[in-house]
């Protein structure tokens, strides 16, 4: 399954319920095949479906992967921000609140739904080069179709 979804200057990173180090590797995977492009980029990374928090091994995966000079250093030069969905409003706060102490590589931006975070995404493409965003609409819609649509029985995300 892929997790990452290139939408021309938006990559949607779609979350499953359960991190597992298999996402952490696809996800690893398929931002080298982003990276490889060379182009600007927004991500927003939607975990309206995540049910439970990683554990410490895959929180540890994550983190290793995050902070690699490599990584940090191509992200820097290529990622113009990214927004993450989070629906908890508390959740959203929390993540303002982490920013606050910590300065990571890229803008970033707590999103309450994926059109918050794809309405900033524009925005600071915009900010870089008007021409990355050029049919605002078709982006939106091309977006909008990667979104998963979320199973009505499940309980409401706790992020």
């Amino acid at each position: 399954m892929s997790y990452v979804v290139s939408c021309g200057p938006v990559v949607l990173i779609n979350c499953p319920p359960q991190f597992d180090e298999r996402f952490v590797a696809s996800v690893a995977h398929e931002f080298d095949n982003i990276f490889a492009r060379g182009q600007k980029f927004a991500c927003i990374t939607d975990t309206a479906r995540v049910i439970s928090l990683p554990d410490p091994r895959v929180r540890k995966a994550l983190a290793d992967w995050m902070t690699r000079p490599d990584i940090q250093a191509v992200q820097k030069k290529l990622n113009v921000g990214s927004s993450t969905v989070l629906a908890n409003g508390a959740m959203r706060a929390v993540m303002t609140a982490l920013y606050w102490l910590w300065t990571p590589p890229t803008p970033q931006h707590a999103a309450k739904d994926v059109d918050d975070g794809l309405t900033w995404s524009i925005m600071k493409l915009r900010e870089i080069d008007p021409g990355l965003v050029p049919d605002e609409t078709a982006l939106r819609s091309r977006v909008r179709l990667a979104v998963p649509r979320p199973p009505s029985n499940r309980p409401p995300s706790p992020m």
